[in-house]
């Protein structure tokens, strides 16, 4: 429990961290979101695929960046990137942030099934994912007119959950190497795109 909200917590200060060099590159110094994009993937993508040769990994992440599973992976990631990044061209992080959050609550219930039957799902998530959502929304249309640039975030982040588990691996099924491969060759197709 401690290692998941650890896990939880780092993710979302990455993501935070994430907004506001993104917010910065296209917002503020005007960077094409498509040169922004390229340049947030390039160099993990570089780093990624210099370790996986110093552990003799490549075969393995090449065989993963030819797989359809990761190039559809790959295109979800990549469109709530786009997301992002158009939301973050016309509107202050904070609206960004709440855009996400507000998808809490459909996410849990597209996962829902997933989870009751690995024996993951619980109430108190479903509680917080359900006032999240609410909290989030009511402060959305507090503030301001949601447009279709808007309204692309929550729908490219339901869609990816929605179709993720069909497409990516699981570390318990697949190994932290294949794991790990996966990740790399979504973050090479994301650098190409």
């Amino acid at each position: 429990m401690i290692i998941a909200a650890g896990a939880a917590l780092v993710s979302s200060l990455a993501r935070a961290g994430l907004n506001v060099v993104d917010r910065t590159m296209i917002g503020v110094k005007g960077v094409p979101v498509n040169e922004a994009v390229f340049l947030n993937n390039l160099l993990p993508a570089v780093i990624g695929i210099l370790g996986c040769a110093l552990c003799q990994a490549l075969d393995e992440l090449w065989v993963t960046f030819a797989s359809w599973r990761t190039f559809v992976f790959a295109l979800l990631v990549q469109a709530v990137g786009y997301s992002f990044a158009m939301v973050l061209r016309a509107h202050p992080v904070e609206r960004a942030v709440f855009l996400a959050k507000s998808t809490d609550l459909p996410i849990y219930l597209v996962l829902l099934p997933a989870s009751m039957q690995l024996g993951v799902s619980s109430a108190p998530e479903a509680i917080l994912s359900g006032v999240t959502t609410l909290v989030c929304c009511g402060y959305l249309l507090r503030t301001g007119k949601l447009d279709l640039v808007q309204l692309a975030l929550p729908a490219t982040l339901v869609l990816q959950s929605m179709v993720s588990p069909f497409v990516s691996p699981t570390m318990v099924d697949s190994g932290i190497s294949s794991g790990l491969a996966f990740a790399i060759a979504t973050i090479g197709w994301r650098t190409i795109f």
